[in-house]
């Protein structure tokens, strides 16, 4: 289950007072802990040392912050299993990615970044939470499963483990749609654009930076009225969007 404190952050007002997003996050010492950490790091904090939560709110931001929130709650439910920590870790990453270059995708649109970054990184994230009920299940009858063949299962277990999951945190109908349709754009409806941003999002993350100058050719950018001074603008953002992979990871 998704940390009480995350999943209000997730329905809370962006312009929430730094007070307000402060009571919500200090209930949770874990959660404080993590988001501490990942505050402080050089990419987000630059050289000032943040020496208390209400700090670090302030220098993060409502928008970034939930973001920052969300990534530690679901690292700290989802991400670790002891055997498969280097796959989750890979999966995590790829979510972080995916996520990243979403919001990114969105920005140069004018759309919602946080919406982005959340629809990319949940759409991910269903992956991850596949293969722990699949290396769980193994356990459970005495078995270790194969890395590789619970990675295989996972890939084919995707949506609906993900949708599973973002129904069982209670997220916004449209949140869940997304997820739902990740691999299936036909079934977007209304979802089409939000759909086709993280699944170009999706391409980017898995993309060495060779393979990302192909971009003005991928099937979406008409769909999604993206020019190529568009392009240009999300390539430019691939240093930015590593450094905050290495921050998110901690």
């Amino acid at each position: 289950m998704l940390p009480r404190a995350a999943s209000q952050l997730l329905t809370l007002d962006p312009a929430a007072t730094v007070p307000g997003l402060e009571a919500l996050v200090d209930r949770d010492h874990a959660l404080t802990a993590h988001v501490m950490r990942i505050a402080s790091s050089a990419t987000l904090a630059g050289h000032d040392r943040l020496r208390s939560l209400r700090q670090a709110l302030g220098r993060l931001g409502g928008r970034l912050l939930r973001e920052v929130v969300i990534v530690a709650a679901v690292s700290d439910h989802v991400m670790r299993l002891p055997g498969y920590d280097p796959e989750l870790r890979a999966l995590w990453r790829h979510a972080l990615r995916t996520a990243l270059w979403t919001k990114e995708v969105a920005a140069v649109r004018g759309g919602d970044g946080e919406e982005a970054f959340f629809s990319g990184l949940l759409v991910d994230v269903g992956r991850a939470a596949a293969f722990r009920l699949v290396v769980e299940t193994s356990m459970a009858q005495g078995r270790r499963v194969d890395p590789g063949l619970a990675l295989a299962t996972a890939e084919r277990l995707a949506t609906p483990v993900g949708t599973l999951f973002v129904e069982t945190w209670g997220l916004p109908e449209r949140l869940r749609a997304v997820v739902a349709a990740a691999s299936r754009p036909h079934l977007a409806g209304r979802y089409l654009d939000l759909v086709l941003t993280v699944g170009l999002g999706r391409w980017l993350a898995a993309c060495t930076d060779a393979e990302r100058s192909d971009l003005h050719a991928h099937a979406a950018l008409k769909v999604l009225a993206l020019t190529c001074d568009d392009v240009r603008a999300i390539l430019r953002r691939a240093r930015r969007v590593d450094e905050l992979v290495e921050t998110l990871a901690l």
